[in-house]
């Protein structure tokens, strides 16, 4: 009996130590040595491993990307590629990224059938595919699906390599990108909207400004929405999906928006007093894409192609559409 309670009160103590990291108070222990906190050598031993392997699983390397940032990443290179409109964009995003979570939680998961798990997996695949039907049209699909799958394996590719920068390499090029953007890219989008607002005729200076209330209206009443839904009891499933339907009926309304906003692109495009500042714009974002690509590949050894540098990503208002929707008497803001 002597003996089990000897072993039983051993145990106990070699958990709660364990669990409080015995590795690093086993100093401790072993010069403050006492008969009735005896330990046999092979527990002590076993303990210690355990302690340090726990240590260790719980760490996680300080430039481990989340996968969210390559997902974020690789739309925003898609983005780049498409150029789809705002609001569809962010619709888009918002599915991806809801279907990535619960992938990679699926993918986590043990099954006792594999079988079983690829199911729910496909069902995942299918469940996303029929709500990014609802926003892209179907050529748009087939691009989308093709760039994304494309975007995400070069953007984790890109934060391996990435991670061997040093921090301070991080911070250098960082620093190099924001001073370009506020040197030679902001000037440039300023006084060329400023350009364009001069040359536009005043009934395409009004078509822009209600096109530009409208969207801030929509995107006002995205926001109201969607704060509606996050508001909604998790327990409530019938309230909650009544209102992402809602919440997709109304993002499904910017199709005519959309639709005006290449319209007036087009017009700017082909109008003669017009044309000129649309193709300056456009030969400057090749430039700024060649730019970007000698700054990251100074740091990285793996190159980029100059037409797929993502342009949005590091420069949000590059992009025709956000440059047309820039008010040129607050560009800076």
């Amino acid at each position: 009996m002597f003996f089990f309670l000897y072993v039983s009160l051993n145990l106990s103590y070699v958990a709660r130590l364990c669990a409080s990291n015995l590795a690093k108070h086993i100093k401790k222990i072993t010069s403050s040595f006492r008969v009735d906190y005896f330990l046999p050598l092979p527990l002590l031993v076993l303990c210690v491993c355990i302690s340090a392997c726990t240590g260790d699983t719980q760490k996680t390397p300080a430039s481990k990307l989340p996968e969210n940032d390559f997902v974020e990443a690789a739309l925003q290179a898609v983005q780049d590629s498409m150029q789809l409109e705002s609001f569809a964009f962010e619709r888009v995003s918002d599915i991806v990224k809801k279907y990535e979570t619960q992938i990679r939680a699926v993918q986590k998961q043990q099954f006792n059938d594999p079988k079983s798990k690829k199911q729910v997996m496909q069902n995942l695949l299918k469940s996303r595919r029929t709500e990014l039907n609802d926003v892209l049209k179907r050529k748009e699909m087939m691009a989308f699906n093709k760039l994304y799958k494309k975007s995400l394996g070069d953007e984790r590719k890109r934060a391996r390599k990435e991670k061997q920068l040093s921090e301070e390499d991080r911070k250098a090029l960082g620093e190099q990108i924001q001073a370009y953007r506020l040197e030679s890219v902001m000037p440039v989008l300023k006084k060329q909207r400023e350009a364009l607002e001069a040359a536009m005729s005043p009934t395409d200076k009004t078509h822009i400004a209600g096109l530009r209330e409208k969207i801030i209206t929509f995107n006002k009443s995205v926001l109201d929405k969607k704060a509606a839904c996050a508001t909604l009891n998790k327990k409530n499933r019938k309230a909650k999906a009544n209102c992402q339907r809602e919440l997709q009926s109304l993002q499904k309304t910017y199709e005519p928006i959309r639709k005006e906003m290449k319209e007036i692109i087009k017009l700017l495009e082909e109008r003669s007093s017009t044309q000129i500042i649309m193709i300056t714009m456009e030969n400057q974002r090749k430039q700024w894409r060649t730019d970007l690509k000698k700054m990251l590949d100074t740091y990285f050894e793996e190159k980029i192609e100059v037409g797929k540098v993502p342009l949005a990503k590091y420069f949000r208002l590059a992009p025709t559409a956000q440059f047309l929707m820039l008010n040129p008497e607050n560009v800076n803001e």
